[in-house]
């Protein structure tokens, strides 16, 4: 089989399985994803103790001598439901996300797809469902004219952003690439940039990572009491969709037309209040096990993020929620239970 043909099957078993673009690169073209990161570390220095394992992880050639090309796709998420009390408070992409869920169909089709890899007798590393072996995703779907990276450096097919993008590293030298036919951003539009609440977006296609309210609600915040960023956080309780939402070339109607598992289940017990009485236990059971960013030896974090999204919008009816977490077993939460009352007017 000529390298053409496999590349060929290659793409059709992954648009077969519900893929919405494939595309291979060499491995040669993510050697200058390295010095992109390397910049934004020197503009950013905040953001060391997270971009210094991107940069290492980077280093694909050490880890994967073997390694020649890149498959990379796209798969959209914008036909699941979205229920509207998680909207708003959960990110779209980590609530349709199906690396752990071995019910999604999402999850089903890439074990088939990675069964042809093998079948093709192909040796590979990557995929969705456990640890990502490869940074720089939008990367490679750039180089492979999937799309193109917008203001919010988001990266877009014709489709608009909501999409998942999957890769994996292949033993074969392939390439099979397409034109992009996304859209250009439209001329001085800067909807993305202003919209940010906590100003992550400097300037166009520069992001601030930890500033971004994803980061904040995920991997950082741990004391919103002395983080001036706390009220831009507004509702978000995990990940954030604002320069998504308002961007004009992501203003196609959701399709929302497939129940994602376990989402309307979740939908029932993750109200703020919900979340702040509730056991430890329960938080790992309902929310670590969909949502693992917030590491399992830190789950009163998700404490602390609702008490934020109650402050900053702060209803009677929350008070007794608020009150209760006085008395917490993690003293963060306690703190920040009587910073929310203190600011209030109501520290008993």
């Amino acid at each position: 089989m000529t390298s053409v043909n496999l590349a060929e099957r290659i793409k059709a078993a992954a648009l077969r399985l519900n893929y919405e673009k494939c595309g291979l690169i060499r491995l040669s073209e993510m050697d200058e994803y390295a010095d992109k990161v390397r910049q934004r570390l020197d503009r950013f220095s905040d953001g060391r103790p997270v971009l210094e394992p991107v940069l290492e992880a980077a280093g694909i050639r050490e880890r994967f001598p073997w390694a020649k090309s890149v498959i990379i796709c796209t798969r959209r998420y914008d036909n699941y439901k979205m229920p509207p009390t998680l909207n708003g408070r959960f990110s779209k992409y980590y609530l349709f996300d199906a690396r752990r869920n071995q019910r999604a169909r999402d999850y089903q089709d890439g074990l088939a797809f990675e069964q042809f890899l093998r079948d093709s007798s192909l040796r590979f590393a990557g995929g969705e469902r456990g640890d990502l072996v490869m940074p720089g995703n939008r990367w490679a779907a750039m180089k492979a004219g999937l799309g193109v990276l917008r203001r919010n450096n988001f990266f877009y097919t014709e489709n608009g952003s909501w999409l998942f993008l999957e890769s994996w590293l292949i033993d074969r030298e392939l390439e099979l690439k397409e034109e992009s036919k996304a859209k250009p951003c439209p001329k001085n539009c800067v909807k993305c940039l202003t919209a940010c609440p906590t100003n992550a977006l400097p300037e166009s296609y520069v992001f601030d990572l930890t500033s971004c309210v994803s980061y904040l609600t995920r991997r950082g915040g741990w004391d919103l009491t002395a983080d001036s960023r706390a009220s831009s956080i507004g509702q978000w309780l995990y990940g954030c969709d604002v320069c998504q939402d308002v961007c004009p070339l992501n203003q196609r109607p959701w399709v929302g037309k497939d129940d994602f598992p376990g989402a309307a289940e979740l939908a029932v017990i993750a109200a703020p209040e919900d979340i702040v009485r509730m056991g430890y236990e329960d938080l790992k059971l309902e929310l670590f096990k969909r949502f693992w960013s917030i590491p399992e030896d830190k789950l009163w974090k998700w404490k602390i993020n609702a008490l934020n999204a109650m402050k900053n919008d702060f209803d009677d009816q929350y008070r007794p929620a608020v009150e209760a977490a006085l008395n917490d077993e993690a003293e963060p939460v306690r703190h920040m239970a009587r910073w929310v009352l203190r600011s209030e007017g109501r520290q008993r």
